[in-house]
């Protein structure tokens, strides 16, 4: 393995090789595998250190030593507070190369707790893990600490337990001076950790408050869940502004943008291979690549094939001159199904995986554009409902998950803006997702989101008309979302 220098490290940038070796104060830390980075700032990574697999952040560049100095003050204050959290093995500072690391102990074969619900087989068993976290955050919150950045990867699962880790967005501040968090402040805190659930399972709130509230031994009229759930969605939108909406059209960890005078392509690190790259970069000159699956006026969807897995891609095409010139100061239409598709997988609403975003450009101008998204094998719902032989059950089964998805779109405020059968497709296990997101917005105010969501839900009820019990079925869910709307 390579041994890098502070120098060097600044200069891989993104690019850091997956093996290195760093030499602090005279230790090597031979770092096995990169976790996760934060170019010219931070490494979290599995390393090997005299001898032991053990568990290690690596703090450089600019304030190295503040970033540093807050980890090992929050990991500090979970270990007196007999919060469970890896255990501080060692700490190293090197002030001659600005560089510092924190080693704790490894957590064999430890999960999230993201992939720990994903892995319960029931929505029972899954409340009770949620049930066992809640406990742990009340607990935090009684010895006076809190975490600023609480999301689910900072609880890992190990052992029969979990396990809260990322010291350096720890704030022992109230645990200093003796004193509890203050409720305001705490129950924000556990509204900023619900809202990162989807608005699906919203209804796990309430027995989940009265938990936290009894561990703190808080008299529950103190505050409200309608209180609570006012804090989750006011969180929500703030998340979904700095999260999605700041970061989805430009280059940061999970996305990459590609811009010149002609061209804008925009493309997930994870999902898009340099293989897809290349075929998109070429994209805008080749034109149609596969098989039509759609042609209209406005826009023409078809399928692309690379290195065996299909992807479907919208074009959406400028009607004439005057329309060209119009949109060429707007945000593009596939612009905003991007980020439309990137919002959905943020609140955890199922839709297709959006891979790119690519338009022509004239400068600030926007031409014709693209967006790429993964192909999701199954069939519209009018077919699925109408015309596929599967079991009634099964039928229901997908009904039930279309009225917790419209519940889920209410919580969030967001408007499909074309809800209709072919909008919605269900794959091959039953799943039914919101797809065609180009008139998709979301709302602050609530009177202008249920003007738009009654439409959402009047074009839903039209798509079905004619379909007997399936219109009867439908028209019933439609009024059971309205319900929840007075």
């Amino acid at each position: 393995m390579k041994r890098l220098s502070h120098i060097e490290l600044l200069q891989f940038g993104r690019n850091l090789p997956a093996k290195f070796i760093v030499e602090i104060n005279g230790e090597d830390v031979d770092v096995n595998k990169v976790l996760r980075l934060l170019p010219n700032r931070r490494v979290a990574c599995e390393v090997s250190f005299k001898g032991e697999v053990r568990f290690a952040k690596l703090f450089f560049g600019k304030r190295y030593l503040n970033h540093f100095e807050n980890e090992k003050a929050g990991s500090l204050a979970l270990e007196q507070a007999g919060i469970p959290t890896p255990k501080l093995l060692e700490n190293l500072i090197d002030t001659k190369q600005s560089m510092a690391v924190i080693i704790t102990e490894w957590l064999d074969d430890a999960i999230d707790l993201d992939e720990k619900l994903e892995s319960m087989s029931s929505e029972e068993l899954k409340c009770e893990q949620l049930t066992q976290v809640v406990g742990l955050i009340a607990e935090m919150h009684i010895a006076g600490i809190k975490q600023d950045d609480i999301h689910l990867e900072n609880f890992l699962f190990n052992e029969g337990k979990f396990f809260v880790i990322d010291g350096a967005q720890v704030d022992a501040g109230a645990q200093l001076s003796g004193e509890e968090i203050a409720l305001k402040k705490s129950l924000s805190n556990l509204a900023m950790f619900l809202g990162q659930f989807s608005p699906v399972h919203d209804d796990r709130i309430k027995a989940l408050l009265v938990f936290y509230m009894k561990t703190r031994k808080l008299d529950e009229k103190e505050y409200s869940l309608y209180q609570l759930e006012q804090e989750i969605f006011r969180l929500r939108s703030w998340r979904e502004k700095k999260y999605v909406r700041a970061k989805a059209l430009r280059s940061c960890s999970e996305f990459s943008r590609i811009q010149s005078w002609t061209r804008l392509l925009v493309f997930s690190r994870k999902e898009c291979s340099p293989d897809l790259c290349l075929v998109l970069e070429q994209l805008p000159e080749a034109g149609v690549t596969g098989t039509v699956l759609k042609e209209g006026r406005s826009a023409t969807v078809f399928l692309l094939s690379n290195n065996g897995q299909e992807y479907v891609v919208k074009h959406y095409k400028k009607k004439n001159w005057m329309h060209y010139i119009i949109r060429s100061f707007l945000s593009s239409r596939a612009e905003v199904s991007w980020v439309n598709g990137h919002l959905l997988r943020f609140f955890r609403i199922p839709t297709a995986s959006p891979i790119a975003l690519i338009e022509k450009r004239f400068g600030p101008l926007r031409g014709e554009s693209w967006v790429v998204t993964k192909q999701i094998q199954g069939v519209h719902s009018w077919n699925f409902f109408v015309e596929k032989r599967a079991l009634r059950t099964e039928k229901e089964n997908v009904i039930n998950k279309l009225q917790s998805i419209f519940e889920a779109l209410r919580r969030v405020r967001v408007s499909h803006g074309d809800l209709k059968p072919t909008n919605i497709l269900i794959d091959m296990e039953h799943n039914p997702l919101l797809i065609d997101l180009d008139g998709m917005k979301s709302y602050e105010n609530k009177d202008s989101f249920y003007q738009a969501y009654e439409k959402d839900l009047k074009r839903f009820a039209l798509g079905w008309d004619n379909t007997g019990e399936w219109q009867d079925l439908f028209d019933k869910v439609v009024c059971a979302v309205k319900m929840h709307m007075k």
